[in-house]
């Protein structure tokens, strides 16, 4: 039950952590891919990890900052007003852009790439790195998250639905079936008073229990 709560509660405590564990799994994948990187040199220092994992972390920040702009800012506003498509794209590009830009500092900042490289070397790897590993895949990943997450609210609030349509149907039909059996046991002494049957007197007296065993107890 717990574990059901912090995967589909929108509770705040709940919500909170499910978006802190998401990008420990993120940052803890941008580690592992920069580690596997390393193993197919044939000789490396531990202490040349530290500036990628230091780059990764900024990268981590980016992804966070690009992903949040997008699901929380302009596609509400697109979802609300189908008009601004237009401002949602150009919002989308820019900031895809603008990150674009940041990794390749990050990177450059953080790394012996462009050092080590050429020009031309450097930036087809910031390029794979943004495409493969950046913030629009790290996006798009948080979306279908977050889409799943929806999915299952729409299927519970249906369920929902359909449970009270079926328990209000139920209440309409009891409504309409102790009439109906009320007036056939009515209908049913009424035959015996007039026939002069010795047991009218007992059915009445055991019509009388039940609607205040009805009334009063249940």
């Amino acid at each position: 039950m717990r574990m059901s709560k912090l995967i589909w509660s929108g509770e705040a405590p709940f919500k909170y952590l499910r978006h802190f564990l998401f990008w420990i799994a993120i940052y803890v994948f941008l580690m592992l891919s920069v580690y596997v990187s390393f193993l197919t040199m044939e000789s490396f220092q531990f202490v040349d990890l530290l500036p990628r994992f230091k780059a990764r972390f900024f990268q981590l920040l980016t992804c966070a900052t690009y992903t949040y702009m997008i699901v929380y800012i302009l596609l509400p506003g697109y979802l609300t007003k189908k008009s601004n498509l237009p401002v949602f794209a150009g919002g989308v590009v820019a900031l895809t852009m603008l990150a674009y830009l940041a990794s390749a500092a990050i990177m450059y900042f953080n790394t012996v790439i462009f050092e080590k490289s050429t020009t031309l070397a450097a930036w087809w790897i910031v390029t794979m790195n943004f495409l493969f590993i950046g913030p629009p895949v790290v996006c798009c990943l948080f979306l279908a998250c977050k889409m799943l997450k929806t999915y299952y609210e729409k299927m519970e609030e249906k369920v929902a639905l359909v449970r009270e349509n079926a328990n209000a149907e139920l209440q309409q039909l009891k409504a309409q079936v102790h009439p109906h059996f009320l007036f056939n046991t009515l209908n049913n002494i009424y035959s015996f008073t007039i026939s002069k049957s010795p047991e009218a007197p007992s059915l009445v007296r055991k019509l009388s229990d039940m609607l205040r065993y009805m009334t009063n107890e249940c």
